[in-house]
C-alpha cells in the first residue's frame, strides 16, 4: 500500500474564516443625521417662516454674527492654548538647560581635582627623583674617595679571569672549574 501525503485530502474540508471586522457606525450615524437634520431643518424654518424679508435679514446676520464670534473664541482660546504649552515647553527647555550646566560645572570640579591630584603624584615623583639622584652623586662621591679601592664591579671580564686563573694554580682544587664557582664581591687593592 502506498503511503503519500494527498494535500486535498486534508485541506478539502478546511473553511476559510476572515476575521469580521465590527462596522456598527449606528450610534455614529444617529448623531451625524440629528445634527445635519437640525442645520436643515433651522436654515427651511427660517426660510420658510412668515417673517418680513427685513426681519429675515436681520435674523440671518444675527445667527452669521454669533456664529462667526464663536469661531473667533473658539480661535482665541486654541491660541491662548497654544501659547501655554509653548511656555511650558520653553520652561522645560531652560530647566534642562539648568541641569545640564550643573553637570558640565560638576564635571569640571571633578577634572579639576583630578588634575590636582595627578599634580600632587607628579610632585612626589619628582622629589622621589631628585632623592634618587642624590643617592647617586653620594654613590659616586663615595668611589671617588675611595680610588685605591676596587671592587668586584669595577673590575673587567678579563682581569676577573686572570684573578681565577692566578687562584686555581695556586690552589689547584677540582672543584673550583665549571658552574659551581662562586665568586663573592669583595674590595680589592689596585696595584
Amino acid at each position: 500500500m502506498e503511503n503519500k501525503y494527498n494535500r486535498d485530502l486534508y485541506t478539502h474540508g478546511l473553511e476559510t474564516y476572515e476575521a469580521e471586522y465590527n462596522k456598527n457606525t449606528n450610534g455614529r450615524d444617529f448623531v451625524f443625521g440629528v445634527v445635519l437634520g437640525t442645520v436643515i431643518g433651522g436654515i427651511v424654518g427660517l426660510l420658510l417662516a412668515p417673517k418680513a424679508g427685513k426681519e429675515l435679514q436681520d435674523d440671518l446676520s444675527e445667527k452669521s454674527n454669533k456664529i462667526l464670534d464663536d469661531v473667533k473664541a473658539k480661535t482665541e482660546e486654541k491660541k491662548v492654548q497654544a501659547q501655554s504649552k509653548a511656555e511650558e515647553i520653553r520652561t522645560q527647555a531652560e530647566d534642562k538647560k539648568a541641569e545640564v550646566q550643573t553637570k558640565v560645572e560638576e564635571k569640571k570640579v571633578q577634572a579639576n581635582e583630578k588634575a590636582e591630584e595627578v599634580k600632587a603624584k607628579a610632585d612626589e615623583k619628582k622629589t622621589e627623583t631628585k632623592k634618587k639622584a642624590e643617592e647617586v652623586q653620594s654613590k659616586q662621591a663615595e668611589k671617588k674617595a675611595n680610588k685605591g679601592v676596587v671592587t668586584a664591579d669595577d673590575v673587567e671580564n678579563e682581569e676577573l679571569k686572570a684573578q681565577k686563573g692566578a687562584i686555581k694554580s695556586e690552589v689547584k682544587d677540582e672543584d673550583l672549574k665549571g658552574p659551581k664557582t662562586v665568586v663573592e664581591k669583595k674590595t680589592f687593592d689596585k696595584k
